[in-house]
């Protein structure tokens, strides 16, 4: 059965998506997100099993803000990669294959079920290394060698836990020193009472095991704090955990999954954020999951020695994961934080499909695209009028004083120079001065697309124009394409670019600069586009 065959009828007509949701080089507590219902990506992996589709990892929480510090970062080719994880009992985990369909405009992140192992597409990876001898590696971000634009699919292999309550409750405390060094981090600047709530939630359960002390909490989290996505910003000078918990007592996802590490590292127990989309609705009848731009999500990993990484879900919103074996624990009441109001249960919830709920079948259609994403790029660009290229100096007739012929040549270089300046100005830089190094980028491809006579039309997006000026360069395609996705991310995206994005934006540039100059000295001064 061919997925994509199907899957880009039921898409025609919806705005591109393009955005790196839950996954920027940080996340940042606070202000309300607003996402929408158009699909983002379809899922071919068995049934059965609660997922999540992992792009990042974060460990370092301060100041309301949560970023990950890697001690490793590598570049992998086509070939892919096989990651080798630390070993766990048998049982534990199961290796899941899952092939990905993305239908977003464009998607720097890698997406897959935790912990992923086997993955072959070009990108970048952030890990740490558990042992550099062996290559045990523990990955935490995965990005797209180039952007994966709509249609691209890829495959990979996860091992994905199916520990079972009662097994997870046996595997104790002896963790090894990599997780520890890391994963109990606790900032100076969260409260007491914040810590004082994590000890009373698990002597009001009789918590006595990690596992046992994660349901603890999650569960309080689940039945007291209410879900909002329209929340404002913390009051200055606060922190954001504790007005929530204290205070505010809403929140949506990146609120409960902080509040839940921080309490659990508060009791010694390694935890850490996963940010990217919950599983999704499955579709029986084509028989994948339908993951929307609405299911962004991120959640709580567990380290559990001999079972690595284990999901939890604080979020109210979102259904509550079965273990193989039901919890024996005896039920978690609600405890009363000292020194502060009661926090009474009023989740106000709306979950999001919970996992045994069923999709309707998309309507789904015409031809797809291949694995691989290759750039079929699409940015926006904006009219300007075309600077005649410098035609080649006639040098007057020979003069009988050298000294005067060498104060003509001498001044014939002046005055090349000063107007290949400005020339050069006019062309790339004027009314461009306040734009952003990305925006410069953008707005020069889309003058040099104009000059070479690529059509644009007013009602394209930025997507669609740039995929049509790299078609009709070919040969820089995928720097275009580059600039045009750190454009859109820029513009639209629920984060802004770092400096390492806006220095590829200005390298990508580079390159489609030194192909423009090639085709003019070349006489190549216009270009053949077909009609898209």
């Amino acid at each position: 059965m061919d997925i994509a065959n199907r899957l880009f009828g039921s898409l025609e007509g919806q705005a591109p998506l393009t955005a790196n949701y839950f996954g920027g080089s940080e996340l940042q507590l606070g202000g309300p997100i607003n996402l929408r219902d158009q699909i983002v990506m379809a899922v071919d992996a068995p049934p059965g099993l609660r997922y999540y589709w992992k792009s990042s990892t974060f460990d370092t929480y301060q100041n309301g803000r949560w970023t990950t510090t890697p001690n490793a970062e590598q570049q992998v080719g086509s070939g892919g990669i096989a990651l080798i994880h630390p070993p766990v009992q048998a049982g534990a985990r199961r290796e899941v294959t899952q092939r990905f369909i993305i239908t977003m405009g464009a998607s720097r992140l890698v997406y897959a079920a935790p912990q992923l192992k086997t993955i072959r597409l070009p990108i970048r990876i952030q890990l740490d290394f558990v042992n550099r001898g062996s290559g045990v590696s523990d990955p935490l971000t995965f990005w797209a060698g180039e952007p994966l634009l709509r249609g691209a699919q890829y495959s990979v292999i996860s091992s994905v836990s199916v520990a079972s309550a009662d097994f997870l409750r046996r595997t104790g405390t002896g963790y090894p020193a990599w997780v520890t060094n890391k994963y109990l981090q606790v900032p100076p600047e969260v409260t007491q009472r914040t810590r004082d709530l994590a000890q009373q939630i698990v002597r009001a359960a009789n918590a006595q095991t990690p596992y046992d002390k994660a349901k603890a909490i999650e569960t309080w989290l689940r039945q007291n704090i209410a879900y909002r996505e329209t929340l404002g910003n913390p009051p200055v000078g606060r922190e954001p955990v504790d007005w929530m918990l204290f205070e505010r007592r809403e929140a949506y996802c990146t609120y409960y999954a902080s509040a839940m590490i921080i309490m659990l590292r508060s009791l010694g127990v390694p935890a850490r954020m996963a940010a990217g989309f919950s599983q999704g609705v499955y579709d029986p009848v084509n028989q994948y999951f339908v993951v929307r731009e609405r299911d962004a999500h991120t959640w709580v990993e567990v380290y559990f020695p001999n079972a690595g990484w284990v999901e939890f879900e604080p979020t109210a919103a979102q259904s509550v994961i079965n273990r193989t074996e039901i919890d024996q624990a005896p039920p978690t009441p609600t405890p009363l934080p000292t020194a502060t109001p009661t926090l009474t249960p009023t989740p106000t919830a709306t979950p999001t499909q919970p996992s045994g709920e069923v999709a309707q079948p998309l309507q789904l259609p015409p031809p797809v695209i291949s694995v691989t994403p290759s750039p079929t790029p699409s940015p926006t660009l904006t009219p300007t009028p075309t600077p005649t290229p410098l035609s080649p100096l006639e040098l007057p007739p020979p003069v009988t004083d050298f000294l005067g012929n060498l104060l003509i040549v001498a001044a014939i270089i002046a005055l090349l120079s000063f107007g290949g300046v400005t020339a050069l100005w006019w062309i790339e830089y004027r009314g461009l001065d306040r734009l952003s190094p990305i925006g410069r980028a953008y707005a020069r491809v889309e003058r040099s697309a104009q000059r070479l006579g690529v059509p644009l039309r007013d009602g394209d997006t930025a997507l669609e124009r740039g995929k049509r000026a790299a078609r009709a360069l070919r040969e820089v395609g995928q720097p275009i394409m580059t600039i045009t996705d750190a454009y859109i991310t820029e513009r639209y995206a629920p984060r802004t670019p770092d400096v390492a994005e806006e220095k590829q934006a200005e390298s990508a540039w580079r390159r489609v600069r030194r192909a423009l100059l090639g085709r003019w000295l070349r006489g190549k001064n216009k270009v053949t586009t077909p009609e898209s």
